[in-house]
């Protein structure tokens, strides 16, 4: 968007509108990918490669790491006690809640293409 035009409220609704499209689309990939990650069951040995791999990429720090191993093995909530992806993946959000708000979305991103596209 550029400063100062006549068009600015047209191309300010363009925007938004492009972010709503967007952002419905991203939901829906979302939604997809929960239920994938629910049905894709984990054993204990893919979890703690999972979690050398992110600690490796520097996504999660020595502390987190800690925190992760935890929340995979004695789960804080209930409906993470299944051994599946959806709980390591909850596992590794619970760890990534001490990153600084300035890191916090893109370490959740970084998680979130490791452990779903399997880069």
């Amino acid at each position: 968007m550029r400063k100062h035009t006549k068009n600015v409220w047209h191309e300010l609704e363009d925007a938004a509108i492009t972010t709503l499209y967007k952002s419905q689309k991203s939901f829906d990939r979302i939604v997809a990918d929960t239920g994938l990650m629910k049905r894709q069951p984990v054993k204990d040995d893919e979890a703690f490669r999972l979690m050398g791999m992110l600690f490796g990429r520097g996504i999660v720090s020595p502390r987190q790491i800690a925190v992760l191993k935890e929340e995979w093995l004695r789960p804080s909530h209930r409906e993470f006690e299944d051994r599946t992806m959806w709980s390591f993946f909850n596992a590794t959000t619970e760890s990534l809640k001490s990153c600084p708000p300035v890191t916090i979305m893109e370490k959740h991103a970084q998680a979130y293409d490791l452990l779903v596209k399997k880069d």
